[in-house]
């Protein structure tokens, strides 16, 4: 998955990275939302072994199924979820309706992790409704940490999120191993395609295409960024931010091992 090696990303590549994903989910939002319509066994494994009631951050919320699943689990509680899909969040807020029926406030905003506008996003929330939680009880992001370009990028997001954290607090998060799947791999696309040097890159960047599933797309291809993540370098990550990390294990996918999870808790 080598395609090139940079220890200081330029600004110019990241917002080429981060261009790349925006286009896909504004072209194949409604495609992509279709595809994920269940929970995977990772994040209900989390669910099902820790307390996730209180107030928790879901940083790239997707099509709000994470909600569904977090608010059955949670019992009460508060759930703020933020992706900068309208697409997805358009399915999102349909399913809060039910959800804030059931007694859970729910608060959504569009704020794209990638780009670092997530924070603002929060901040707005908070100055818009009193009863916002100041600081949250866990924050979890699922498949949505993959898309963030740079190293000082990824440093800069989880630094925020121990902020945003209250002592102690937990964070979720998953990532994809497409490494361990032939079908996946055989989806990998040369950077040419995009114009983007690979020596401009960093250990682990991938392009990697989508093939249209709706009938109205069907045949047609996007192209996404992903940033391929070790067990090692996720831990690192957690010291470098002030976290310890509390589990890792492997999920999800044919053989259950598409996804590599981890657990962290705030110093």
């Amino acid at each position: 998955m080598k395609q090139g090696y940079n220890a200081d990303m330029d600004a110019e590549t990241v917002a080429a990275l981060i261009a790349i994903n925006r286009i896909f989910y504004e072209q194949f939002g409604d495609s992509f939302a279709a595809t994920r319509q269940s929970v995977q066994p990772g994040i209900l494994r989390l669910f099902n072994t820790y307390q996730v009631h209180g107030s928790w951050l879901d940083l790239g919320c997707g099509n709000g199924t994470v909600l569904t699943a977090w608010a059955a689990s949670a019992g009460h509680g508060s759930y703020t979820g933020l992706d900068f899909s309208q697409a997805l969040l358009h399915e999102t807020k349909q399913r809060a309706a039910a959800i804030r029926q059931a007694g859970l406030e729910v608060w959504l905003a569009e704020g794209n992790i990638a780009g670092g506008q997530w924070g603002e996003a929060v901040d707005a929330l908070r100055q818009q409704d009193p009863v916002f939680p100041a600081r949250f009880d866990g924050v979890m992001s699922f498949a949505s940490i993959h898309h963030i370009p740079g190293s000082e990028n990824r440093q800069a997001f989880f630094s925020r999120v121990n902020q945003a954290l209250k002592p102690g607090g937990l964070v979720f998060l998953s990532c994809w191993q497409f490494q361990n799947s032939p079908k996946l791999l055989s989806r990998v696309q040369p950077w040419t395609l995009v114009n983007i040097n690979p020596a401009l890159l960093e250990e682990g960047d991938t392009l990697l295409d989508w093939r249209g599933t709706s009938p109205a797309q069907a045949g047609q291809t996007g192209l996404r960024y992903v940033h391929l993540f070790s067990p090692a370098e996720l831990e690192l990550l957690a010291q470098q931010t002030g976290f310890t990390v509390v589990e890792t294990f492997e999920s999800d996918g044919a053989g259950g091992r598409l996804g590599l999870y981890q657990v962290w808790r705030k110093n």
